[in-house]
């Protein structure tokens, strides 16, 4: 449209001046008529471009429902999976337990191996994985200790600064290097483990029930026509 009414323009303004009978008039019209398809070529896309605002938005409009059907909604799902106080209390506790697992960079598979074997939420799990990963090289030599005595072994002579620095070094050739003090640390871990996971269930699943009724009580509290039942 912009480019029809230059168009329009220059020729009538070339009208004007073609009228009369000089060699300068001439000149300009024979210099700007082969402008028009210069202009209506560069004015075409920005009408074009102009007119398109009402396809970028539809554009934007499917890029969000795309965003919201690919990424939004699984994660939503995700997240709301097994949200029952059993599960969420399970999640919790199989989250720290396994991510204390002490072999560097396994604790993760584990959790997944929870996961998988009792259905448990996976985000809570995980996030609990990493929020006790600071934890987990700390207790490699304490759960090698505890798995020394119980298996009836000399104590290795591994300390804990030494393992620092050999992890330091290398994760991969720690474990090669001391295969032994590691199998003996997870033998700890698994016996730990056995016993801790029970109770720490027992207890996170309480206090979940005790918050629930608690809600439960002070939302009856503020509507007390919310329990009472309804007259026939």
């Amino acid at each position: 449209f912009l480019s029809l009414c230059l168009s329009l323009s220059l020729l009538s303004f070339i009208g004007e001046f073609v009228g009369e009978e000089s060699v300068e008039t001439l000149f300009l019209s024979s210099f700007l008529l082969p402008l028009l398809p210069f202009f209506s070529f560069f004015l075409f896309p920005l009408s074009f471009l102009l007119s398109s605002l009402s396809l970028c938005e539809l554009s934007q409009k499917f890029k969000m429902e795309f965003w919201n059907k690919k990424v939004v909604e699984p994660l939503k799902s995700v997240f709301s999976q097994n949200l029952t106080p059993h599960a969420v209390a399970l999640s919790v506790v199989c989250g720290a337990v396994g991510g204390i697992f002490p072999l560097p960079v396994a604790s993760t598979f584990v959790c997944f191996g929870f996961i998988v074997a009792l259905s448990l939420n996976a985000p809570i799990c995980q996030i609990m994985n990493f929020l006790v990963t600071p934890v987990q090289f700390g207790l490699i030599i304490p759960f090698m200790r505890f798995g020394e005595k119980l298996l009836q072994m000399e104590p290795l002579p591994l300390t804990a600064e030494a393992l620092q620095e050999e992890l330091g070094k290398s994760v991969v050739g720690t474990i090669e290097k001391f295969a032994v003090g590691f199998g003996v640390a997870m033998f700890g871990w698994a016996v730990i483990a056995a016993v801790a996971i029970p109770l720490l269930y027992i207890i996170i699943y309480a206090g979940i029930k005790r918050t629930e009724s608690a809600k439960k009580k002070a939302a009856g509290a503020k509507n007390p026509y919310l329990d009472k039942p309804k007259d026939a």
